[in-house]
């Protein structure tokens, strides 16, 4: 209301802000408006918002601030009489003739949305903030240089996602956690990022290898829709990776000494083309959950005995046409996805396992459910719309053995 071309609409928007200003009780609720809003149109909030006086209204803790450039220019300068704003999210609508701008210093985290040229990037580096420690970018043009990035030496978290065509070659020398989706690596753009502890790679353009730092910390690794065939040089070489997802590639084995990582707690592999695994599995003692889907295993080693702390096992999607008897002895299993595969019948190697909660059976064309006293902590379990019916049933036999009603899906 306050930049609408109509004189009258826009008195009629100093009028609400003035009557604001003068009711607190009324605040809140616009507060509400605007965090609940999404897109660009909260601009026209965040002004009325920034408008308000001092200390009347200010963004909670942890909750972000999204203004439109150049529309809210104005807005922008004023936050810095806003110390209580830790986030900010600017939308670049416009990128031509943008003026100089500053960024308030008590920034902590900045996401700046569907950048045209690099002008707020180097925003963000001229004004040196001091505390900045989180950076999102999202929908960047492909004329966008990220070589700035080098010099924001708080950074601790960064994240780029939606720029398939441009190149990243640097990155910010402190930094912890990174993020990447939809981006061009350059040979040895991750090599010296030494203080990585988590690692995210996902559909990402790589030209040639793809070189991890090292030395480092590493505690989670993603790798995912980047058709390796082998594993990254240095992969196993982090004593402190606890998860690992090389999910979407085109690997047909792993190599062996990913079976002795015995501190490994979440191994993701769906998406390759997996024949066989081999019997060294059973030392992933502290694993709590194997996503195997969607390759191409026919059988489990009895070694998957070895699994005890696991807790969802995801098989879906593979010709398994039967289980070992092993499956029966992971008592933590909590979660087991069979959709997709070969089975005909539910083993009975699975009504040993006494902490089972949830169970996917689509895709198969089970014939008979187990007894009702089966599963005695199952509560949820995935069907075929056509086997939906045979599922109820099975619930119904259950609550009248005083077993909790299951919910089908």
């Amino acid at each position: 209301m306050l930049r609408h071309p109509d004189a009258m609409t826009r008195r009629q928007g100093v009028e609400l802000a003035e009557s604001l200003a003068e009711s607190p009780a009324h605040h809140a609720m616009l507060h509400d408006a605007k965090l609940d809003a999404s897109g660009i149109p909260t601009g026209v909030v965040a002004a009325l918002m920034l408008r308000l006086p001092r200390g009347v209204l200010s963004t909670a803790p942890g909750r972000s601030l999204m203004l439109k450039l150049p529309f809210n220019l104005p807005e922008l300068a004023l936050l810095a009489d806003r110390p209580r704003l830790g986030g900010l999210q600017i939308v670049e609508a416009e990128s031509s003739a943008l003026p100089s701008i500053t960024f308030p210093a008590h920034l902590t985290g900045l996401t700046l949305h569907c950048l045209r040229s690099a002008s707020l990037l180097e925003a963000v580096v001229a004004s040196a903030l001091p505390v900045l420690a989180e950076l999102n970018l999202d929908q960047l043009d492909d004329a966008v240089d990220l070589s700035g990035l080098g010099m924001l030496s708080t950074l601790r978290s960064l994240s780029i996602q939606s720029a398939p065509g441009v190149l990243l070659t640097v990155l910010p020398p402190e930094l912890r956690s990174l993020q990447l989706e939809r981006v061009r690596l350059a040979p040895g753009a991750l090599s010296l990022a030494w203080g990585l502890t988590a690692l995210s790679v996902v559909d990402c353009g790589v030209d040639g290898l793809l070189d991890l730092p090292s030395p480092g910390a590493l505690c989670r690794i993603r790798l995912e829709g980047l058709s390796l065939t082998a594993m990254p040089a240095g992969l196993l070489d982090k004593p402190d990776l606890t998860s690992l997802s090389l999910c979407r590639n085109d690997l047909l084995a792993l190599p062996e000494s990913i079976w002795t990582m015995a501190w490994l707690e979440e191994l993701l592999v769906s998406g390759n083309r997996l024949f066989v695994l081999p019997e060294s599995i059973g030392q992933l003692t502290a694993l709590r959950r194997l996503d195997l889907s969607s390759n191409r295993l026919t059988a489990l080693p009895d070694s998957i005995r070895g699994l005890t702390a696991l807790e969802e096992l995801v098989l879906q999607d593979n010709p398994l046409s039967t289980l070992p008897d092993a499956v029966g002895a992971l008592h933590s299993l909590k979660r087991l996805w069979l959709g997709g595969t070969g089975l005909t019948e539910l083993p009975s190697c699975l009504f040993e396992l006494p902490r089972l909660e949830a169970l996917d059976l689509r895709g198969l064309q089970i014939r008979r459910f187990p007894p009702p006293e089966a599963f005695p902590m199952l509560r949820r379990i995935r069907i075929d719309r056509a086997r939906e019916g045979a599922a109820r049933q099975w619930s119904r036999q259950r609550i009248r053995a005083g077993r909790a009603p299951l919910l089908v899906q």
